[in-house]
């Protein structure tokens, strides 16, 4: 195979030759030979002295990123392999894996790509046409090198909505679209700033005086407080972006259908799970853990907590903290079970300092305005009726559902989704409106389906 020849000026090329791996359009005397932008090429220094092998693109002020010094080296799987095992390999010595910079561009000898690792995610970002296409095979290859090391990856994160992929001729949205995202969470607001960097008209519709949606409460219970710096950090690139944010809005249908938008990202989040077979459940007694948080209703001295997933025991350590008396019930065989390790630890730390009593394989069968009634979840033999009563204040915090989701049964339906479908073009379901779940799943999701608008 033939290669173009770009030769450097006499006397240029001093940065590529002290190490660095670009090549600046004022420094070429001449390219030879025919390219398509993105292409491999060779450089030669004035002298014809061979320098290496990069790829080209004349939309970039960064003419050539070079990939090799070697002028015979091929740029194929092996080459990639050797130089993600070589990256992978140096993390390992000088930093903690399980979250770090997996690929630093040009540092690692792959230009214009970035690959961060959250655990079992990767998050790439591509800002050079060239390396554009080996970012899939970098990416494959990666999961087999870390699959080496006994570490599975279970998703891949695209962020690559820069404005420097502009610059360099990688496409953004091939037709403007006007845009309603409903929802001001944090996967709302990723769909909306994502896809205005893509260029299309965007407007984003929250019901409340507020954004971050349910991340608002997450950053209530103890040492969760720098969340609200990720809320302010979505809120920020919205502004940037040129999101037009309309607040204390409620979207219907004939709204959308006076104002003929393209495409809706329905982020509509998530609410209070509330189970209707429990008898009791909706005296109105009883207070929701998210008004619990925001402090909408008051709660008395000694509370009892129902539901021990991630969110009531986040509830019952941001009230024992408080100086309340708690007890938690859950119907599992343990309190927090969905709780990362590491946070668990800290949690149950804050159990055991505050003396917060623990009730476990308890399925709770009735709600009164002082306690509960269950059954031993744990033996179904057993049909004794237990109760724990005496309580100033019940907390439901059972969880959260999808706003729009409406459950009869076994039965889910989507009635606000299906409504849309015949009004606008194209709908999606993001983030906790399809279910609840992480945030990093949500914003993901939310990523995705704005870059491919």
């Amino acid at each position: 195979m033939s290669y173009a020849v770009v030769t450097l000026k006499k006397g240029e090329g001093r940065t590529l030759k002290a190490g660095g791996a670009w090549i600046f359009d004022n420094e070429i005397e001449s390219i030879t030979g025919g390219f398509d932008n993105g292409s491999l090429v060779l450089v030669h220094d004035f002298d014809g002295y061979p320098m290496g092998r990069g790829f080209i693109n004349q939309n970039s002020k960064i003419r050539v990123r070079m990939m090799t010094r070697n002028i015979h080296q091929e740029i194929d799987e092996s080459f990639l392999r050797m130089r993600v095992k070589n990256a992978w390999e140096y993390r390992k010595t000088i930093v903690d894996t399980s979250s770090c910079r997996l690929i630093f561009g040009e540092a690692d000898f792959l230009p214009g790509l970035t690959v961060d690792k959250y655990e079992d995610v990767l998050v790439v970002e591509c800002l050079a046409l060239g390396m554009e296409a080996f970012k899939e095979t970098i990416v494959k290859l990666l999961k087999e090198v870390l699959a080496e090391d006994g570490v599975t990856i279970r998703g891949v994160y695209e962020r690559s909505d820069a404005n420097e992929r502009k610059k360099e001729g990688l496409p953004k949205a091939e037709k403007a679209k006007k845009v309603y995202v409903i929802g001001g969470g944090v996967a709302g607001m990723c769909a909306a700033f994502t896809a205005k960097r893509r260029g299309h008209d965007v407007t984003l519709f929250e019901a409340t005086d507020k954004l971050g949606g349910n991340m608002r409460l997450a950053a209530y219970p103890p040492g969760k407080g720098d969340i609200t710096g990720m809320i302010r950090s979505y809120i920020v690139k919205c502004e940037k972006a040129g999101v037009n944010i309309k607040m204390n809005t409620k979207v219907t249908a004939q709204m959308l259908k006076e104002d003929t938008p393209d495409a809706v990202i329905l982020a509509t989040g998530a609410e209070t799970l509330v189970l209707p077979f429990i008898k009791g459940i909706e005296n109105p007694d009883i207070v929701y853990g998210v008004d619990c948080l925001e402090g909408t209703r008051p709660v008395g001295h000694k509370v009892l907590v129902v539901g021990g997933g991630m969110v009531g025991a986040e509830t019952a350590d941001f009230l024992a903290e408080q100086g309340h008396e708690v007890a938690i019930i859950e119907m599992r065989d343990a309190i927090g079970p969905d709780v990362i390790h590491e946070h668990r630890i800290f949690l149950m730390e804050a159990f055991e300092k505050y003396g917060i009593k623990q009730i476990t394989s308890a399925a709770v069968s009735e709600i009164f305005s002082d306690g509960v009634s269950y059954k031993n979840a744990a033996d179904k033999s057993d049909e004794t009726i237990y109760e724990a009563r005496g309580f100033d204040t019940v907390v439901l915090s059972m969880g959260f559902s999808s706003r729009y989701t409406h459950r009869d049964g076994q039965n889910v339906v989507y009635d606000f989704a299906e409504e849309l479908k015949d009004i606008v073009p194209e709908v999606h379901m993001v983030g906790d409106a399809v279910r609840a779940r992480r945030a990093l799943d949500a914003t993901k999701e939310a990523y995705e389906v704005a870059l491919n608008l």
